[in-house]
């Protein structure tokens, strides 16, 4: 039991720093209107800056703290399409599929919708074999979890990418 409480806390601890992270990037949205707070040049240094943090959050967060990750991730999409990628797609690998962010509704919405963006303005990122093979598994962990869209969007995915 003790090592359950502490795990507690540490899930606790991973989702509060995600919170201010998430909260003072301006990825907190009231309506339909971003508080933009970042420019693309000033996303950049705080993408740079936050990288290894982030990446951590990835990899231990819950699904509450993986979605909010993956909004702050893209708020910043503009600033380094490629690197937001990757902290999406570990994200979703990592602690994201071990503790079921893959079968949250949201979840799969948000990634139907930024994986549209990524392949409308930055197709290019995925020139890269190893990007290519990242977002095929991180949308095989949603279609494994029984999202209709997403195995659409995966289905699509060879024409999407020429």
């Amino acid at each position: 039991e003790a090592e359950i409480a502490r795990a507690h806390q540490a899930m606790h601890i991973i989702d509060a720093a995600c919170q201010q992270l998430y909260f003072s990037s301006g990825a907190f949205r009231q309506g339909s209107a971003p508080l933009t707070l970042l420019t693309p040049g000033s996303g950049a240094i705080f993408l740079h800056e936050t990288a290894p943090i982030l990446r951590q959050i990835g990899q231990h967060g819950g699904p509450h703290t993986v979605y909010n990750l993956i909004q702050l991730l893209e708020n910043l999409l503009e600033a380094a399409p490629a690197g937001v990628f990757d902290l999406i797609a570990a994200a979703v690998l990592q602690g994201g599929q071990q503790t079921g962010y893959q079968f949250e509704h949201l979840a799969s919405d948000l990634m139907v919708k930024l994986v549209g963006r990524f392949l409308a303005d930055h197709k290019e990122i995925f020139d890269d074999p190893q990007r290519r093979t990242a977002l095929v598994d991180t949308l095989e962990v949603f279609v494994v979890a029984g999202w209709p869209s997403i195995r659409r969007l995966l289905y699509q995915l060879p024409e999407l990418l020429q």
